[in-house]
């Protein structure tokens, strides 16, 4: 023990698709070092601008104090609706429709990306509503992509420009693209890939 504690960000923790969904940190913390903050952003709206924090025991105090204090009116209505959607079981049942509904996209983008390139490196399969695919060294690299894809009306988005650039020697960014599948119908999905191959091919 140092005296610190874990800040555990549980994002896309609803949207797992293989097999049990995983712990979270602070399920298996037994040393209360580890504050949870969570939304509603993905499982209902980022509308509703509503999330929740589980701090351990002995900051509860300090957690609702310091909540108090920045607290410039939060919509209660949108609260207590919410905890009543979570308390009657509709929240679970929102839960397992949208992780159905969303496993089917990303899979569709796994299809679609399989069925134009081949074997393709990815990562991000098991959970969330977005894959990172590593180019192979026979296209250009990922933000000539990017400007490629667009002008066909594809948005996809190189890592290059992100922070993580700063490892580019260790994980090859300038070569990975993120794709994301959760707005889109399958049918848009297997429409984008076929654009970005073309674009790609071109």
């Amino acid at each position: 023990m140092v005296g610190a504690y874990i800040l555990e960000v549980d994002y896309d923790a609803d949207f797992r698709y293989e097999d049990s969904p995983l712990p979270a940190l602070q399920a298996l913390d037994q040393n209360g070092c580890v504050i949870y903050i969570n939304s509603f952003s993905h499982s209902i709206g980022p509308g509703l601008r509503l999330g929740y924090v589980v701090v351990p025991r002995d900051l509860i105090h300090v957690a609702t104090t310091l909540k108090g204090l920045i607290d410039n009116g939060l919509p209660w209505l949108e609260q207590a609706v919410l905890a009543q959607f979570i308390r009657d079981g509709s929240m679970l049942n929102n839960l397992k429709r949208l992780r159905h509904t969303y496993q089917g996209r990303h899979d569709a983008l796994v299809g679609a990306l399989c069925r134009h390139f081949g074997a393709v490196d990815i990562s991000g399969v098991e959970a969330g509503m977005h894959l990172l695919w590593r180019v192979p060294r026979n296209f250009s690299p990922a933000p000539e992509i990017q400007r490629a894809a667009k002008a066909h009306g594809v948005g996809v988005y190189p890592l290059q420009n992100s922070p993580a650039y700063l490892y580019e020697h260790i994980f090859d960014y300038d070569r990975i693209l993120l794709l994301g599948d959760a707005l889109m119908t399958e049918a848009q999905i297997e429409q984008g890939i076929a654009k970005l191959a073309a674009a790609m091919r071109r």
